[in-house]
């Protein structure tokens, strides 16, 4: 087991709600994850724990960044391998919370692709 942390990135879309509250155009957004993770490793799957700073943006302004937190967890398995590149795959669930012009709550489930480098 072990604590590392690095850099995320991710997209999503939503349809927002204006004034009335009625839901309007679709919206693309993409998000900037610096998380601390803790891995407990098993034979050849994992566990992680995370949280950390997410940065969102979306095509209404590319370069102004709405700011939150981000906490998840992910389940996932490695290929058993000799060299220093190890293959993997998870399954996570998070949920994160962003402020800026408008305030955002996210549940998300997704797949994960990892290559972990054993330096």
């Amino acid at each position: 087991h072990g604590l590392y942390a690095g850099i995320e990135f991710g997209g999503s879309a939503a349809f927002p709600k204006d004034d009335l509250g009625m839901r309007g155009a679709l919206e693309l957004a993409a998000d900037i994850v610096a998380p601390v993770v803790y891995r407990r490793t098993f034979t050849n799957s994992y566990l992680e724990l995370e949280g950390g700073w997410i940065g969102r943006t979306t095509e209404r302004d590319w370069k102004a960044y709405d700011h939150g937190f981000h906490v998840g967890f992910a389940l996932g398995a490695r290929a058993l391998r000799k060299r220093f590149v190890f293959p993997g795959a998870a399954l996570g669930i998070s949920y994160e919370r962003v402020w800026g012009d408008e305030d955002l709550t996210m549940f998300k489930i997704g797949a994960r692709v990892s290559l972990d480098l054993d330096l």
